[in-house]
């Protein structure tokens, strides 16, 4: 804490000469950044908002843990939080759990990443290509649970008969190594 006499002021009262001192206090905040968190171990804050340089995949002012969609919060300098890796298919967000990994799983779908089925089960994504009809050109109705400004991602087209929908520029996806194509 830093103290500043800003002021003396004589006072006089009863034949008693006192001294008032007025006194500012001003406290300035530690970066408490979380060095295994930052670039190159830094606690150097920006001088502001006292934002921590963060590595890519952290995140906070503090770059205090992984941002959404990483996890593994790093136990050494040189590491970074590792990306969820979920599988779009088997779940239900991109987000895992930042300590763990393990990604919110479908029903019967099993394994970290969601790309497993559990005994018994087959799904048909997790052994095909799929193709994300959002974005295709179509005459069809767009229709998500969410505002579309906010979407991410969960939604649907609804076609009738007519309707047509066109793929341009389509990267297929599967989870097949490539040993079984």
């Amino acid at each position: 804490m830093l103290v500043n006499v800003i002021n003396t002021v004589g006072l006089k009262s009863r034949s008693i000469f006192k001294s008032v001192i007025f006194l500012i206090c001003l406290s300035f905040l530690d970066c408490s950044c979380n060095v295994l968190g930052t670039i190159n171990a830094s606690n150097i804050c920006e001088k502001e908002a006292g934002q921590c340089p963060c590595k890519p995949n952290t995140d906070t002012r503090t770059c205090g843990e992984c941002q959404d969609s990483y996890y593994g919060y790093p136990v050494s300098e040189n590491e970074d939080c590792l990306a969820c890796d979920c599988n779009p298919g088997g779940s239900m967000s991109p987000i895992c759990n930042k300590v763990s990994g393990r990604c919110t799983c479908r029903s019967n779908i099993t394994s970290r990443t969601c790309s497993s089925t559990v005994q018994g089960f087959y799904f048909n994504f997790l052994d095909s290509n799929s193709y994300d009809a959002w974005e295709a050109e179509s005459n069809c109705i767009q229709t998500s649970s969410v505002p579309f400004e906010l979407f991410t991602g969960r939604g649907y087209q609804t076609c009738y008969q007519g309707n047509q929908v066109t793929f341009r520029g389509v990267a297929a996806v599967t989870s097949l190594p490539d040993d079984a194509l």
